[in-house]
């Protein structure tokens, strides 16, 4: 993500720590859904930085940093 300063923006989150967040539904649009999990790891594609999440149900999601919405 590219910051008002032309800079990259990465998340400050580490590997092993719990998260939640909003993330839009579908990838795209303004319909948030709640993500919860830990961050199991952390990379940059060739569209940006991502999170790999292990979420609560079991499930393995990646998500792209830029999109992340209300990450502390």
């Amino acid at each position: 993500m590219v910051g008002a300063n032309g800079q990259e923006v990465k998340s400050r989150k580490r590997v092993n720590s719990m998260v939640e967040f909003l993330y839009p539904a579908g990838g795209k649009g303004n319909v948030f859904r709640r993500v919860k999990g830990v961050v199991i790891e952390k990379k940059k594609g060739p569209s940006g930085h991502l999170l790999t999440v292990l979420q609560a149900d079991g499930k393995i999601r990646s998500f792209t940093v830029r999109k992340i919405s209300g990450l502390e």
